[in-house]
Protein backbone atom coordinates (compact mmCIF):
# COMPACT_ATOMS: atom_id res chain seq x y z
CA UNK A 1 0.00 0.00 0.00
CA UNK A 2 1.56 3.47 -1.10
CA UNK A 3 0.21 6.90 -1.16
CA UNK A 4 -3.58 7.52 -1.05
CA UNK A 5 -4.02 4.42 -0.53
CA UNK A 6 -1.89 3.31 2.99
CA UNK A 7 -3.66 6.79 4.20
CA UNK A 8 -7.27 5.80 3.94
CA UNK A 9 -6.65 2.48 5.05
CA UNK A 10 -4.63 3.96 8.33
CA UNK A 11 -7.74 6.41 8.69
CA UNK A 12 -10.18 3.55 8.25
CA UNK A 13 -8.04 1.47 11.26
CA UNK A 14 -7.78 4.22 13.63
CA UNK A 15 -11.33 4.98 13.42
CA UNK A 16 -12.44 1.45 13.97
CA UNK A 17 -10.43 0.59 16.97
CA UNK A 18 -11.37 4.01 18.41
CA UNK A 19 -14.70 2.60 18.03
CA UNK A 20 -14.27 -0.80 19.31
CA UNK A 21 -13.10 0.28 22.30
CA UNK A 22 -16.01 2.65 22.81
CA UNK A 23 -18.58 0.31 22.02
CA UNK A 24 -17.49 -3.04 23.81
CA UNK A 25 -14.79 -1.89 26.52
CA UNK A 26 -15.10 -5.16 28.38
CA UNK A 27 -12.93 -6.96 25.21
CA UNK A 28 -10.28 -4.46 25.11
CA UNK A 29 -10.26 -4.38 29.08
CA UNK A 30 -10.23 -8.42 28.86
CA UNK A 31 -7.71 -8.24 26.11
CA UNK A 32 -5.57 -6.34 28.08
CA UNK A 33 -5.98 -8.53 30.87
CA UNK A 34 -5.15 -12.15 28.90
CA UNK A 35 -1.67 -10.10 27.56
CA UNK A 36 -1.05 -9.13 31.25
CA UNK A 37 -1.76 -13.08 32.46
CA UNK A 38 0.52 -14.52 29.35
CA UNK A 39 3.39 -12.16 29.94
CA UNK A 40 3.71 -13.10 33.31
CA UNK A 41 3.79 -16.76 32.52
CA UNK A 42 6.19 -16.21 29.89
CA UNK A 43 8.29 -14.00 31.63
CA UNK A 44 9.30 -17.57 33.12
CA UNK A 45 10.05 -19.27 29.84
CA UNK A 46 7.02 -21.25 30.15
CA UNK A 47 4.16 -21.99 27.66
CA UNK A 48 0.75 -21.26 28.20
CA UNK A 49 -1.27 -24.96 29.15
CA UNK A 50 -5.27 -25.35 29.71
CA UNK A 51 -8.52 -26.93 29.22
CA UNK A 52 -10.97 -25.71 26.92
CA UNK A 53 -14.66 -25.67 29.03
CA UNK A 54 -16.97 -28.37 29.44
CA UNK A 55 -14.88 -30.57 26.97
CA UNK A 56 -11.27 -30.50 28.91
CA UNK A 57 -9.63 -30.13 25.82
CA UNK A 58 -5.91 -29.73 26.38
CA UNK A 59 -4.69 -26.47 25.16
CA UNK A 60 -1.26 -25.58 24.32
CA UNK A 61 0.30 -22.57 23.59
CA UNK A 62 3.60 -22.63 22.69
CA UNK A 63 5.46 -20.40 20.35
CA UNK A 64 9.63 -21.29 20.65
CA UNK A 65 11.91 -18.53 19.26
CA UNK A 66 13.19 -19.24 16.08
CA UNK A 67 16.07 -18.84 13.01
CA UNK A 68 15.78 -17.92 9.98
CA UNK A 69 18.05 -18.72 7.01
CA UNK A 70 17.95 -17.73 3.42
CA UNK A 71 18.84 -20.93 1.22
CA UNK A 72 19.49 -20.30 -2.78
CA UNK A 73 18.26 -23.14 -4.71
CA UNK A 74 17.79 -23.40 -8.61
CA UNK A 75 14.09 -22.51 -8.26
CA UNK A 76 14.94 -19.24 -6.39
CA UNK A 77 15.09 -18.20 -2.55
CA UNK A 78 13.65 -20.67 0.56
CA UNK A 79 13.29 -19.14 3.93
CA UNK A 80 13.98 -21.76 6.28
CA UNK A 81 12.83 -21.65 10.29
CA UNK A 82 14.22 -23.52 13.18
CA UNK A 83 12.90 -23.87 16.57
CA UNK A 84 15.47 -22.80 19.17
CA UNK A 85 15.21 -22.81 22.69
CA UNK A 86 13.24 -20.35 24.71
CA UNK A 87 9.64 -18.65 24.18
CA UNK A 88 9.00 -16.04 21.68
CA UNK A 89 6.96 -13.79 23.94
CA UNK A 90 6.37 -10.69 21.32
CA UNK A 91 4.63 -13.48 19.47
CA UNK A 92 2.39 -15.15 22.90
CA UNK A 93 1.29 -11.56 23.46
CA UNK A 94 0.24 -10.80 19.98
CA UNK A 95 -1.27 -14.59 19.59
CA UNK A 96 -3.13 -14.60 23.19
CA UNK A 97 -6.18 -13.20 22.70
CA UNK A 98 -6.90 -14.56 19.22
CA UNK A 99 -6.41 -18.09 20.54
CA UNK A 100 -8.19 -17.86 23.80
CA UNK A 101 -11.51 -16.60 21.53
CA UNK A 102 -10.84 -19.24 19.04
CA UNK A 103 -10.85 -21.55 21.79
CA UNK A 104 -14.21 -20.42 22.86
CA UNK A 105 -15.55 -20.04 19.55
CA UNK A 106 -14.92 -23.57 19.01
CA UNK A 107 -16.59 -24.66 21.95
CA UNK A 108 -19.94 -23.02 21.12
CA UNK A 109 -20.18 -24.20 18.10
CA UNK A 110 -19.84 -27.94 19.31
CA UNK A 111 -22.49 -26.93 21.92
CA UNK A 112 -24.77 -25.23 19.23
CA UNK A 113 -24.13 -28.62 16.64
CA UNK A 114 -25.02 -30.84 19.44
CA UNK A 115 -28.01 -28.97 20.57
CA UNK A 116 -29.14 -28.71 17.22
CA UNK A 117 -28.77 -32.27 16.47
CA UNK A 118 -31.00 -32.66 19.06
CA UNK A 119 -33.77 -30.81 17.03
CA UNK A 120 -32.94 -33.10 13.82
CA UNK A 121 -30.58 -31.06 12.25
CA UNK A 122 -28.38 -33.28 10.05
CA UNK A 123 -26.88 -30.79 7.19
CA UNK A 124 -24.36 -28.26 8.26
CA UNK A 125 -21.60 -25.28 7.18
CA UNK A 126 -19.46 -24.91 9.66
CA UNK A 127 -16.37 -22.65 8.96
CA UNK A 128 -14.49 -21.05 12.18
CA UNK A 129 -17.58 -19.14 13.61
CA UNK A 130 -19.89 -18.71 10.64
CA UNK A 131 -22.80 -21.46 10.95
CA UNK A 132 -25.18 -22.83 8.29
CA UNK A 133 -27.75 -25.00 7.93
CA UNK A 134 -30.80 -25.68 5.33
CA UNK A 135 -33.35 -22.52 5.55
CA UNK A 136 -36.08 -24.91 7.36
CA UNK A 137 -33.42 -25.11 9.89
CA UNK A 138 -32.37 -22.12 10.53
CA UNK A 139 -34.83 -20.83 13.68
CA UNK A 140 -33.47 -24.38 15.57
CA UNK A 141 -30.07 -22.82 14.56
CA UNK A 142 -31.00 -19.39 16.02
CA UNK A 143 -32.39 -20.61 18.95
CA UNK A 144 -29.56 -23.40 20.17
CA UNK A 145 -26.70 -20.52 19.21
CA UNK A 146 -28.22 -18.74 21.84
CA UNK A 147 -29.06 -20.96 24.32
CA UNK A 148 -25.37 -22.26 23.72
CA UNK A 149 -24.11 -19.01 24.09
CA UNK A 150 -25.78 -18.68 27.54
CA UNK A 151 -24.67 -21.91 28.84
CA UNK A 152 -20.71 -21.14 27.98
CA UNK A 153 -20.59 -17.96 28.87
CA UNK A 154 -23.11 -18.84 32.52
CA UNK A 155 -19.21 -20.24 33.67
CA UNK A 156 -16.51 -18.64 34.48
CA UNK A 157 -14.35 -19.16 31.74
CA UNK A 158 -12.02 -16.60 32.16
CA UNK A 159 -11.37 -16.71 36.08
CA UNK A 160 -11.63 -20.56 35.27
CA UNK A 161 -8.29 -19.73 32.23
CA UNK A 162 -6.82 -17.54 34.98
CA UNK A 163 -6.74 -20.26 37.31
CA UNK A 164 -6.04 -23.21 35.39
CA UNK A 165 -2.83 -21.71 34.58
CA UNK A 166 -1.52 -21.51 38.22
CA UNK A 167 -2.62 -17.95 39.21
CA UNK A 168 -5.37 -15.98 40.70
CA UNK A 169 -7.83 -13.79 38.83
CA UNK A 170 -8.43 -10.56 39.24
CA UNK A 171 -11.92 -9.72 39.63
CA UNK A 172 -12.14 -5.90 38.47
CA UNK A 173 -11.30 -7.26 35.04
CA UNK A 174 -15.03 -7.76 35.07
CA UNK A 175 -17.36 -5.20 33.63
CA UNK A 176 -20.36 -7.59 33.70
CA UNK A 177 -23.05 -5.45 32.16
CA UNK A 178 -24.25 -7.85 30.01
CA UNK A 179 -27.54 -9.95 31.02
CA UNK A 180 -26.82 -13.12 29.05
CA UNK A 181 -30.97 -13.80 28.83
CA UNK A 182 -30.91 -11.07 26.86
CA UNK A 183 -29.43 -12.86 24.44
CA UNK A 184 -31.61 -15.25 24.13
CA UNK A 185 -34.17 -12.88 22.69
CA UNK A 186 -31.77 -10.62 20.80
CA UNK A 187 -32.48 -9.90 17.10
CA UNK A 188 -28.85 -11.05 16.31
CA UNK A 189 -26.49 -12.71 18.63
CA UNK A 190 -22.79 -12.62 16.11
CA UNK A 191 -21.73 -11.41 12.90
Amino acid sequence: WKGDKWVVAKVLADVNARAISQVVEGAIKGQKYIKQVTQTIASNDEYLRWSSPIFNLPMLQRVPKETKQRIETPFGKLVYYKETEGINKAKMLSSIAPNFIHNLDATLMYLTVEKCMKDGVQDFWLIHDSYGVLPNDVGSLNKNVREAYVELFSQDVLKDWVEQLGLEFDEDVMINTLNLNDVLDSEYIFS
